[in-house]
């Protein structure tokens, strides 16, 4: 339930940014091929790691904030 919730904000979010400004990638840690992610993750579901140009960092975990996210989402690459 966590997942579809933060799902549903990170699409709204994402309405304003340009497709062609980030990619995004869903990792179900629960996969065994997901298994680093799962040993890093398994109590702080959903998360959100951004990546930029020598910025690689968490920046959303347990819950998402749709203006906090749309402010993130919104800043320059």
């Amino acid at each position: 339930m966590l997942c579809y919730e933060a799902k549903t904000v990170l699409n709204k979010a994402l309405r304003d940014v340009p497709k062609d400004k980030y990619d995004l990638e869903f990792i179900d840690i629960e996969e065994p091929a997901n298994q680093k992610w799962f040993e890093m993750y398994r109590y702080d579901v959903p998360v959100l790691h951004v990546a930029r140009e020598g910025y690689n960092k968490v920046v959303f975990m347990h819950h998402f904030d749709l203006d906090e996210l749309s402010e993130e989402l919104a800043e320059e690459v």
